[in-house]
């Protein structure tokens, strides 16, 4: 059974580089009043950081300036930190803990496994805490894949949202945009094109099938040899493009674009069986 000490709070510190962008404030809040009914019932792991640069190295290292023993100032909180948060709200003045000496690759697969079987870990902190582990060696993805309990497609397809644009990642991590979806669009190497879809996805939702369907117009060349669009205003200095134009399914009139949505009909539908959405 590991050793369980009382460090006072304000030696600890949250974690220099945590999995998580954002927490819930309700839950956090939850889990403070119940701290202050029942204490702390699992401590959480922390890390000793050293003086002379506030970082780890490697145990019993010795200050280069004075050959002489590191000396602990600092806990960093490794696993826990939602705990550790409401410890603070809760007022805990010393908090149960479990002092590791650990190497910076050691946090981040101790964090990856704490949090990367929760539900409420948004894909893009998976992405780059993936991205972290496997750094530039895809050799380690079979391996990682085995120790997540997860399939190899799973880890390819989250460090795969690392090579997105990064205007979809607020839209990922918010869940505005499906990874299903996003997969598709970031397909369309069309920067305008890309960010036409994308725009009509966060605003008017859309489904995977929809996505993979304009990823394959655009791939067979069908955009590029039959319609164009205005460039956006930092594109300016390009040769200006026609505008997508395309007759409405309801009046018959001519719709430019953005001031029209798509529809999909079969092919032997008269016009006048379309149907208001």
């Amino acid at each position: 059974m590991e050793n369980i000490t009382e460090i006072y709070a304000d030696k600890i510190i949250e974690p220099v580089d945590p999995m998580r962008s954002d927490m819930d404030r309700d839950k956090i809040d939850d889990l403070a009043a119940s701290i202050k009914q029942q204490g702390l019932i699992q401590p959480i792991t922390v890390r000793p950081l050293r003086e002379h640069n506030n970082s780890l190295e490697q145990p019993g290292a010795t200050c280069g300036a004075y050959d002489a023993p590191c000396l602990h100032i600092k806990y960093e909180v490794v696993a826990g930190h939602r705990r550790f948060k409401a410890c603070a709200i809760a007022g805990l003045v010393k908090i149960p803990c479990i002092i590791k000496e650990l190497f910076d690759q050691e946090v981040i697969a101790i964090r990856a496994h704490e949090n990367l079987f929760r539900d409420d870990i948004n894909p893009v902190d998976e992405a780059i805490y993936i991205g972290k582990l496997i750094g530039n060696d895809d050799s380690k993805i079979p391996e990682l894949a085995r120790q997540l309990n997860r399939s190899i497609l799973w880890v390819e397809d989250r460090l795969a949202i690392l090579t997105y644009p990064d205007y979809f990642l607020p839209a990922v991590r918010d869940k505005k945009l499906s990874l299903g979806v996003a997969k598709y669009l970031a397909a369309i190497e069309d920067d305008i094109y890309r960010k036409m879809f994308f725009n009509s996805a966060v605003s008017n939702g859309m489904a995977v099938w929809q996505a993979e369907y304009y990823f394959r117009q655009y791939d067979a060349g069908i955009f590029k040899e039959g319609v164009d669009i205005l460039p956006p205003d930092e594109l300016a200095d390009r040769p200006r493009r026609a505008a997508v134009k395309a007759n409405c399914a309801r009046c018959g009139e001519v719709a430019e674009e953005p001031n029209f949505q798509n529809v999909f009909i079969h092919l032997n539908c008269p016009p006048d069986n379309i149907s208001p959405s």
